[in-house]
């Protein structure tokens, strides 16, 4: 159920239209409670679930800061690394009026949204962050990518027709990473090391003489559209 009521909240947050007709829904149960959203959503809580509240109240609770006027100051602090999360969290409470209940469902839920926002926060730093051929890290990663990827064939130079046996597109990998950042060598990496078997599975099965696809650039894309998922639940 909570999955179904974020998809639909998900899909309301994205029309412009929907949107319309829930503010102006929202304001006319305002109007008749008194009460403001984030107060309904936290009270919703009190006293329920001991793991805090559910992904669609966390959703609709992030979208309401969003898009209130009142909040700026606080929707902005959630997006720092070094939020104070419990000044904001009192902040709110009190704007809203809630119950001692209510803020600690609050507190939660703020403190889910602030690691959200973290993360996306440290994905755009190392999307953003270009391969560089000069630094050592970069090299060295790239290099054990190779040898987690391909234990038993000796690489034989940095610039070689080798790299196009695990997926890249030429001599050079470094000119596939421009897309998506040091990100995207990070995640191949990953991969093969917490997955060995899987890895070494996926690239046989791209290695196929008809129905092959370049393993490297692929889990790149795969990367940009886990990232761009990212960026639209941020956003949206």
């Amino acid at each position: 159920m909570h999955w179904f009521l974020l998809l639909v909240f998900g899909h309301i947050y994205r029309s412009p239209l929907l949107l319309s007709v829930y503010k102006g829904l929202k304001y006319l149960i305002h109007i008749t409670t008194q009460t403001s959203e984030i107060y309904r959503l936290c009270n919703l809580n009190t006293g329920g679930e001991k793991l805090g509240p559910s992904l669609a109240i966390l959703y609709r609770l992030d979208q309401s800061i969003s898009y209130s006027k009142h909040l700026v100051a606080e929707k902005r602090a959630l997006q720092e690394p070094d939020c104070d999360l419990v000044a904001v969290t009192t902040t709110v409470s009190a704007k809203k009026c809630l119950s001692p209940a209510a803020t600690e469902v609050l507190a939660i839920g703020l403190g889910r949204i602030h690691q959200t926002n973290c993360v996306l926060y440290q994905v755009e730093r190392q999307v953003q962050t270009q391969y560089d051929t000069n630094n050592t890290e970069h090299e060295d990663k790239l290099r054990m990518l190779w040898n987690k990827m391909k234990p038993d064939e000796h690489l034989n130079s940095r610039h070689t027709k080798q790299w196009v046996d695990i997926g890249f597109q030429g001599t050079d990998p470094a000119t596939d990473f421009r897309g998506m950042g040091i990100q995207g060598l990070d995640d191949l990496l990953y991969f093969v090391t917490r997955y060995p078997q899987h890895a070494h599975s996926v690239l046989q099965h791209a290695s196929h003489p008809v129905s092959w696809y370049p393993y490297a650039i692929v889990g790149i894309n795969l990367t940009k559209f886990a990232y761009q998922l990212l960026e639209l639940l941020d956003s949206s």
